[in-house]
């Protein structure tokens, strides 16, 4: 389970819900709020991506990708972004956005950024537009990425356009 300590009250994470010590769930305003300082807490952290959040998840013994912690996360971002407007935030919005099947979503929290330049969010970008079928526009976006700095994740995104080529006869 997650732990945090906010307004000198201990609160965890079960999977469903924001827990008290006294096991009462809290409110959707203080999961939210909850959410937002989890968030805080973990982006502070050296290694704040999704597969260190994934990482933390399991150590607790959770899932990540079970549809309320992805819902309350999916909160929590649109929560921090009215006060912290920053890459890694939006990059996990869409993360969430993506594992709830919500591609048009995460697509619009990504295209919101784009002018921005930012290797992940272009990686992140091209996937969501191979999901959306718009496979021309991801190419461009991952070749982008892979211009500005190539990764492991992009060379993978850039593999699935390739063989979604190959397959289909478009190269």
């Amino acid at each position: 389970m997650l732990q945090l300590q906010e307004c000198n009250q201990n609160y965890h994470w079960n999977g469903e819900f924001w827990l008290n010590g006294e096991g009462e769930a809290a409110n959707t305003w203080r999961s939210l709020a909850l959410g937002k300082v989890f968030l805080d807490n973990f982006f502070q952290g050296p290694h704040c991506d999704w597969p260190a959040l994934c990482a933390r998840w399991q150590s607790a013994g959770l899932e990540l990708v079970s549809e309320a912690s992805l819902q309350m996360l999916t909160g929590a971002c649109l929560v921090r972004l009215q006060t912290h407007d920053d890459m890694q935030t939006v990059l996990l919005l869409c993360h969430c956005l993506r594992q709830l099947g919500r591609t048009q979503m995460a697509l619009q929290a990504a295209e919101s950024k784009l002018h921005l330049e930012h290797p992940d969010l272009l990686t992140c970008y091209a996937t969501l537009l191979c999901d959306a079928g718009r496979w021309s526009e991801a190419h461009q976006a991952i070749e982008r990425a892979l211009q500005i700095k190539p990764s492991d994740a992009s060379r993978q995104v850039r593999f699935r356009i390739l063989a979604h080529g190959a397959a289909t006869g478009r190269r």
